[in-house]
């Protein structure tokens, strides 16, 4: 049994000391816990650590080849890669805030870069360029923590929006919206709509 725990930092304080519980007394054979974390890993005892690294250089530009191909000119290639310092979401996610122009080299990046050095930015900065009408949808959505699209259609007309204004945030690589159900790219994009939003908006 292969027990995964992902972003443990973000669970609340009850749920993190049952964690801690279970990893100091797991002691069958066939059972394994696998915890990822950004915050205090003195909680799980003796538990072997695994710190990741950012990748190299070479890993780095694997992971742009992949996701966009052609697509980038070396230029930007160079920049991003500078700029993200190894992290791989925001090595995917800071080419998607530029411009197809800027992308291909054919429009200089200007201050593109500087306002979306980390994924969280970069993201920030793709919501911020919806209409008002996209970005609530978008809301709408990210709110119901769920991919019913019964619901959530429901709950857009109930807020007098329509599914239709979720394509520009389609356009942007946010959210996909597939047989019904509405997925967003990474739980940061969710997570960044939800807390950029102003609390009277939520």
């Amino acid at each position: 049994l292969l027990i995964c725990v992902d972003d443990a930092h973000l669970l609340d304080e009850a749920s993190l000391e049952a964690l801690a519980f279970i990893a100091e007394r797991i002691g069958a054979v066939g059972i394994a816990l696998l915890v990822a974390t950004g915050g205090d890993r003195g909680r799980f005892g003796g538990a072997e650590i695994v710190e990741l690294q950012p990748l190299n250089r070479a890993a780095s530009l694997t992971l742009l080849e992949r996701s966009f191909g052609n697509e980038l000119s070396p230029t930007v290639v160079a920049d991003v890669v500078n700029v993200s310092r190894g992290n791989p979401l925001a090595l995917r996610e800071i080419p998607l805030s530029l411009t197809p122009g800027q992308r291909v080299g054919g429009v200089p990046l200007g201050d593109a870069l500087l306002t979306c050095r980390s994924a969280e930015q970069a993201i920030i900065a793709r919501i911020s360029a919806l209409g008002e009408h996209a970005r609530r949808a978008l809301l709408v959505v990210a709110l119901s923590y769920r991919e019913e699209g019964a619901a959530i259609a429901r709950a857009l007309q109930a807020a007098r929006l329509s599914l239709e204004e979720l394509r520009p945030a389609q356009d942007a690589a946010l959210i996909a919206i597939s047989g019904g159900r509405f997925s967003f790219s990474h739980p940061l994009v969710r997570s960044t709509v939800v807390y950029g939003a102003l609390c009277s908006e939520r």
